[in-house]
């Protein structure tokens, strides 16, 4: 019953053990090398939920969006991009340790929009997934590591070094470039 004592903490308990399971599932596809459950999907949708879920965890981030409407649906396994999501952000909030501002953007781009990019993308038309935040930055030699596996620039305990190295992975897994600036 809603109106149980327990209900919020059985409710959350109910979460923890869905994102278990996600992170089980996901730690499987990573380890089949990229075979994920790819169908297409919404990722105005996959970032929306994404961002209500992890905007109960960090309170003191503030979330912007510019979602463009019609976008194409992209081939991809919704947790695995949900997790992209949650590691973009979770690096992003470690960059504003008092609160900052993230900023979601995504649109249809063709792949001339690429060419400034270290990539060489196969022809034809993307949905560009953009993520801006207000936090510290980094220095250049961070930059060329950081999706290096067990690469961190965190204190021992504090971090694996294996978050953007599984964006990274993942992406590239969905035929996806991904690039920092």
């Amino acid at each position: 019953d809603p109106a149980h004592p327990y209900y919020d903490r059985l409710k959350k308990i109910e979460r923890h053990i869905e994102n278990g399971s996600k992170l089980t599932s996901q730690l499987l596809g990573y380890a089949r090398k990229g075979k994920y459950e790819a169908k297409p999907i919404d990722i105005n949708h996959v970032v929306e939920e994404t961002v209500q879920t992890f905007g109960r965890m960090k309170k003191q981030i503030r979330f912007y969006f510019n979602l463009a409407p019609d976008l194409d649906p992209v081939e991809a396994d919704a947790s695995q991009i949900e997790q992209v999501l949650i590691n973009l952000f979770l690096n992003a909030s470690d960059a504003m340790p008092g609160g900052g501002d993230i900023t979601v953007t995504t649109n249809m781009v063709h792949d001339i929009r690429f060419k400034s990019l270290t990539h060489d993308p196969r022809p034809g038309r993307y949905v560009l997934t953009s993520i801006r935040d207000t936090g510290v930055g980094m220095d250049g030699k961070t930059k060329e590591r950081i999706f290096e596996p067990f690469f961190t620039t965190k204190e021992m305990g504090r971090g694996t070094g294996l978050g953007l190295a599984s964006v990274y992975g993942i992406i590239k897994g969905h035929n996806g470039y991904i690039e920092v600036e």
